[in-house]
């Protein structure tokens, strides 16, 4: 029997508190390439303000493009880290060495992003079909990352696997997935109001900043839980597929 919601939050928070130190790390580490870029964008932007000829334009968006391209990959890789460490602490292995995790995904980067081009594709095509196809489509792909990353198995062979973990439980595993990170936006919104309102409120640049990494940081915290209920609910998929098929 597949995990029940209420135990499925419940575990993905006993999870993340158990490994509080090494997921919020994790959290930080995801985080800060995006963060490194909107810092190096808004400099660039104040630079290219105070030139006053015209050929910059094209090098600020060549820049800009680079900078995004590799703020991407370097996000996706240590993504695939974090996936892996919260899949592993789920299953009782022992793995604290962030370094080594790190350096040991490097060679699931391409096949992530092959899977993700592959399935954003199909979804697309589903969206452009009908919309409904595209819901379904979603749904059963979802988990198609989490296969490269924990098993192995790469670009079609990976959403063929996604999509026999998801079929004859479709709804229910578009219930798991839809309530944990209906929670996350619940008390993300909760806990970022203040910043909101400080922000909208507020004319200084100083305090809108300050606000702006507050915000950020309670983005950061709260993210390891839903990676931790995505990692557990694949796991159990997995293992309830292997009890209907025995």
């Amino acid at each position: 029997m597949l995990i029940s919601i209420k135990d499925l939050i419940k575990k993905s928070y006993e999870l993340y508190a158990k490994n509080a130190k090494l997921f919020f790390t994790y959290a930080v580490i995801v985080s800060a390439p995006s963060i490194a870029l909107s810092f190096l964008v808004t400099i660039l932007r104040s630079v290219f303000n105070l030139q006053k000829v015209s050929l910059l334009t094209p090098l600020y968006a060549i820049l800009f493009f680079a900078l995004g391209v590799i703020s991407y990959f370097l996000s996706l890789w240590l993504s695939i880290a974090f996936i892996k460490t919260v899949s592993d602490k789920y299953n009782e292995k022992n793995t604290e060495n962030i370094k080594k995790v790190i350096f040991d995904t490097k060679k699931l980067i391409i096949p992530t992003l092959i899977v993700s081009i592959l399935s954003g594709l199909a979804i697309l095509g589903g969206l452009l079909l009908l919309v409904v196809p595209g819901i379904i489509f979603s749904i059963w792909f979802a988990f198609s990352f989490y296969v490269v990353v924990l098993d192995g198995k790469e670009g079609t062979e990976a959403m063929r696997e996604s999509k026999k973990l998801v079929e004859g439980r479709w709804f229910p595993t578009f219930i798991r997935l839809f309530a944990p990170s209906l929670l996350f936006l619940i008390i993300s919104g909760i806990l970022q109001s203040p910043f909101s309102y400080i922000m909208a409120n507020s004319k200084s640049i100083f305090i809108g900043n300050i606000v702006g990494i507050l915000s950020s940081i309670v983005s950061v915290m709260l993210a390891p839980f839903l990676v931790a209920s995505q990692a557990i609910l694949y796991n159990e998929l997995k293992k309830t597929r292997k009890i209907a098929n025995s």
